[in-house]
């Protein structure tokens, strides 16, 4: 996909929320898919860590399953017996430039350079309690926070942490 048409497709995606099924997490996200906001109500699944984080899993699956909802009720339907216009045309041969076999030429020696490859992404609240690591090409990852500190954490407190070590995953990411 072009970037200009994957930019106007996701302008016109609105941000979801979408909660777990106990309504413990609820997480907002935005229209590239990440986590912009996250909202704690007292429960005490989300008092571990492994409850956390299917906790947070569920939720973002259904902020996701919410998006995608909306984004197809928005989107004109076809009728099916209207077929798309081609477009493609016959490709004419040419004969490459000298600037073109030059440009060929760079790319061909470019190829012998190693190339560092993208790796996980991770973010840290700045209490440094919880953690997201972004696996390369996804907007979501594995949480983990500190047993004692999640134990005794207030649901602004945690969710600030939870939203603040996302912000920061993708802020290492788009370095």
């Amino acid at each position: 996909m072009e970037q200009g048409s994957a930019a106007r497709a996701s302008a016109n995606v609105e941000p979801a929320e979408g909660a777990d099924p106990t309504g413990a997490i609820t997480v907002t996200i935005g229209a590239t898919r990440r986590v912009s906001a996250v909202r704690v109500s007292e429960n005490a699944t989300i008092r571990t860590p492994d409850g956390l984080a299917q906790t947070l899993a569920e939720a973002y699956s259904a902020a996701l399953t919410a998006q995608l909802e909306a984004s197809r009720r928005e989107r004109p339907r076809r009728d099916p017996g209207q077929r798309p216009k081609p477009v493609a045309t016959l490709p004419t041969f040419r004969r490459p430039t000298r600037e073109q076999l030059s440009r060929h030429r760079i790319r061909e020696e470019s190829r012998n350079i190693p190339r560092a490859t993208p790796g996980d992404a991770v973010g840290i609240s700045s209490n440094e309690c919880v953690t997201v690591t972004l696996i390369p090409a996804q907007p979501v990852g594995p949480v983990t926070a500190d047993a004692g500190w999640l134990a005794n954490a207030s649901p602004d407190n945690l969710a600030s942490a939870i939203t603040e070590a996302f912000q920061n995953a993708y802020t290492e990411r788009d370095k």
